[in-house]
């Protein structure tokens, strides 16, 4: 949202958590004054609900509420797979994307009065976008992120095809997609060896400083 000079916060945040459906390409979602384990599982409840006999599988990323241990019981009862990106690869997750359209069409720009006139503008966009939604089939099949439903060998293999690309090639992302994956394989030699040269990659100091401490407690 644009801010001017003298914006002051005095109505708090507000939270959206939405999930991308790759089969009708339709987003759902929820806007929430926190965003704690509690929404989130309350979140992934109403998914549940809306498809209720298939077994869903949900990329997302490292966020803690994603991984507290009541969501990931339930989810272990309710055939719920939760798959974890790799560390600082959230730009894996086409739902990503979605949320810069959101910024974009709905906030950029305005200068709402209240959240509730914001909640509204933002559930005026997803409608629209939802009424032109289309199956995202296309990247389901084949996909970087979905491979890892499948294991982490299925997920090197995929991303071997990224190695010719100069565009990624020296991206230290790259390495370090791989170097998480050879972890999750149990090839901690070769992981480690990934995270290292990422660091060394890497411009961002916290970033570099998060791979440099894979890397060693791999070789502890």
């Amino acid at each position: 949202m644009r801010l001017r000079a003298t914006y002051t916060r005095d109505q708090g945040v507000r939270h959206m958590i939405a999930a991308l459906d790759l089969a009708t390409g339709m987003l759902h979602y929820r806007i929430r004054d926190r965003k704690r384990w509690r929404e989130f599982l309350s979140f992934l409840k109403t998914l549940r609900r809306r498809w209720p006999d298939q077994r869903l599988y949900l990329i997302l990323d490292n966020f803690s509420p994603h991984k507290h241990p009541e969501v990931r019981a339930w989810c272990a009862a309710n055939q719920v797979d939760l798959v974890f990106l790799p560390p600082y690869a959230s730009w894996l997750n086409w739902i990503e994307a979605e949320f810069a359209a959101v910024r974009y069409f709905a906030l950029n720009g305005t200068d709402h009065r209240t959240h509730a006139e914001q909640d509204a503008a933002i559930g005026d966009y997803i409608r629209w976008r939802n009424q032109r939604a289309r199956p995202k089939t296309g990247f389901a099949t084949g996909s970087k992120t979905l491979a890892m439903v499948h294991g982490p060998s299925a997920g090197l293999l995929l991303l071997a095809a990224l190695e010719s690309d100069n565009r990624m090639v020296r991206h230290h992302r790259l390495l370090a997609t791989r170097a998480h994956l050879r972890e999750l394989a149990g090839e901690h030699t070769a992981a480690a060896a990934d995270y290292r040269e990422a660091a060394r990659r890497a411009t961002s100091l916290p970033e570099r400083r998060h791979l440099t401490a894979r890397a060693v407690r791999l070789t502890l």
